[in-house]
């Protein structure tokens, strides 16, 4: 069956919204070389580029009269940064919008045979396989999601493809490019770019409210996970490339000081020890005592065998017990050796709960994995003011301000340990605010004893803030 006759069988049914067909006219026009297509969250984006490569494809089918072969020639790419998002995100978003009927998935190759007529390769720019097609590959259309993920140089290489002829005319070569902001050189080249659109760089918003299809409530969904950072809701809701500037940093300086300035009016009521145990030759283990969200008693220390470290973990609970005599909940990083470590304490008849930071979150569409969901909550409570903290130690407030957050796929990540430790970050790994992050965390699971009277309890907490106005101010 010939390509054409192919075509009459399919139908599409797709609705562009204005900002989409804006897009398909900006990339319709002979000047242009390339269009970033972004400003913010939830404009249809992936969507629009996995239509615009297939109605491509069928363009260059039609005009140049060709037909199915056995070896259907390769005329673009579609790409992200990494293979692994690709595959989850936009090649799941070409399987949705894409008629089955109309192209098939060689995976092996990962290439996208379109009506066995022409061909576009696919994957990732972390995938040494397909970066090396790009040295002999001659392409006409390409597309990058998430291109705020990618160097300039990456994109240069893919560039550098735009070669094809087909018998001996040239189809034409486009680039669209998908962001969402960031600081990067997307902002310098396309975004504050004046003479962009006279080199053929076009630059076009793209923003939630101009998307009709958006699912019922993410905008508040938005705004209500990033209430505490406007300079976020700048970008996503409202494109702002300007606002995301210095924004990485997960808790700020100001939110840590204020800390030590808020008391909280009320009874103690949990109070946990929390541990992360060292894995590593220059890690330390640190345990604190916390009661609410403030460090009362703390132990640090270079790397000792689990026997050491849970005799010290049982020594400071024992130390400080509850009011019905009964030591109080252990929290630990149970991953490495902190495992062995729990397990020891549990025989001593300690109630143990242990904090794997890489396990699965409670909210999976925000956050990669639980370690994010705990930084990003203690972000949240910093800046909010709810965090109180008596102890000042310069190293963990320090430590504290040090991890910075991206989003991947829409969900957060947060830096990890070996990214901090690296000699242009801080140079070592963040104990301390570990321990306290998976602190604050941890409240949730504190024995609470029943007290014989809220009087008492009361009366504790005098004695320990003194004459500390409400406000603590």
């Amino acid at each position: 069956m010939a390509a054409t006759d192919q075509v009459q069988d399919i139908e599409v049914d797709w609705d562009f919204h204005a900002r989409q067909s804006r897009a398909l006219d900006i990339l319709g026009l002979p000047e242009c070389n390339c269009l970033l297509y972004g400003g913010a969250k939830g404009g249809g984006k992936t969507v629009l580029g996995c239509r615009w490569m297939f109605t491509e494809a069928m363009s260059i089918i039609d005009s140049f009269g060709l037909t199915p072969s056995q070896y259907p020639p390769a005329i673009g790419f579609l790409g992200r940064k990494r293979a692994v998002d690709f595959s989850k995100t936009t090649l799941e978003t070409w399987k949705r919008e894409i008629p089955s009927a109309a192209y098939r998935l060689n995976e092996q190759k990962h290439e996208i045979i379109i009506f066995e007529t022409v061909k576009y390769h696919y994957g990732g720019f972390d995938d040494r396989a397909v970066v090396e097609k790009f040295n002999s590959a001659e392409y006409c259309r390409c597309f990058v999601d998430q291109a705020e993920e990618l160097t300039e140089d990456e994109i240069a290489m893919l560039e550098a493809t735009f070669r094809l002829l087909i018998g001996t005319k040239s189809p034409g070569y486009k680039m669209l490019l998908t962001a969402n902001p960031a600081q990067c050189w997307l902002k310098s080249k396309y975004v504050k770019n004046p003479q962009g659109m006279k080199e053929g760089l076009y630059f076009l918003q793209a923003l939630p409210v101009d998307n009709p299809y958006l699912e019922r409530g993410y905008v508040e969904r938005l705004q209500r996970v990033y209430k505490h950072r406007p300079e976020l809701l700048e970008a996503y809701l409202k494109g702002s490339w300007d606002a995301v500037e210095g924004s990485d940093i997960l808790i700020h300086d100001a939110w840590v000081e204020a800390s030590h300035r808020i008391v909280k009016i009320g009874p103690v009521a949990r109070k946990i020890v929390v541990a992360d145990i060292a894995r590593f030759g220059d890690d330390r283990t640190v345990i604190y005592f916390m009661e609410e969200t403030s460090v009362e008693d703390s132990e640090v220390y270079g790397k000792h065998d689990t026997h050491y470290t849970s005799g010290k973990i049982a020594q400071m609970a024992n130390k400080h017990k509850l009011e019905d005599g009964k030591p109080c909940t252990i929290v630990i990083d149970g991953d490495g050796i902190g495992g062995p470590v729990a397990d020891n304490l549990r025989a001593y008849g300690f109630d143990v709960h242990e904090i794997h930071s890489e396990a699965a979150t409670s909210q999976p569409d925000m956050f990669d994995n639980l370690r994010a969901e705990m930084w990003w909550s203690a972000g949240e409570k910093f800046a909010n003011g709810e965090v109180a903290n008596d102890y000042v130690d310069d190293e963990l407030d320090r430590e504290l301000t040090i991890p910075k957050y991206r989003f991947r796929n829409g969900k957060i990540i947060i830096e990890s340990k070996d990214e901090i430790k690296k000699a242009d970050r801080y140079g070592q790994s963040p104990d301390k605010a570990d321990t306290y992050i998976y602190g604050l965390y941890g409240l949730q699971f504190a024995r609470i004893p029943k007290l014989t009277s809220q009087a008492q309890t009361m009366r504790k907490f005098r004695r320990r803030c003194g004459s500390v106005s409400p406000m603590g101010l």
